[in-house]
């Protein structure tokens, strides 16, 4: 999809631990362009930036598709990388889509057995007299 096209896209945050076992949270989702999805996820690690421990030194650097916070520790830095990733498939989509076809299929056979009744009644064949 191109960069100016509406998308869905998730707003990523992944950090932490020791490799090779990194920390992931989607943060958000967001439907429009990359640009807009960039824009709320800036908000959002600013708001993260101002959350930060005053008496440690933290950096937000802008990155290609996304942000990066290093904050400094007294062995090592630690950051986490917040980045911006277009959302093309979602098993949720396809179990609501399951679900809402269930219940399609449920209300059109209520409506046919109450069809089927009135018609047997109209006839006069309904066996409650």
């Amino acid at each position: 999809m191109g960069e100016g096209a509406m998308a869905r896209w998730g707003l990523l945050g992944i950090g932490g631990r020791q490799a090779p076992h990194y920390a992931m949270d989607v943060l958000e989702e967001v439907d429009g362009t990359r640009e807009e999805a960039l824009a709320r996820l800036e908000v959002l690690v600013r708001e993260e930036l101002a959350r930060r421990p005053k008496g440690l030194r933290t950096r937000m650097f802008r990155t290609a598709d996304g942000f990066l916070l290093v904050t400094e520790r007294m062995v090592h830095g630690h950051g986490v990388h917040f980045t911006v990733a277009e959302l093309v498939h979602d098993t949720e989509d396809d179990r609501r889509a399951e679900l809402e076809a269930d219940a399609a299929r449920r209300q059109e056979r209520a409506e046919r057995r109450a069809r089927e009744r009135a018609e047997r009644r109209n006839r006069g064949e309904d066996g409650h007299r």
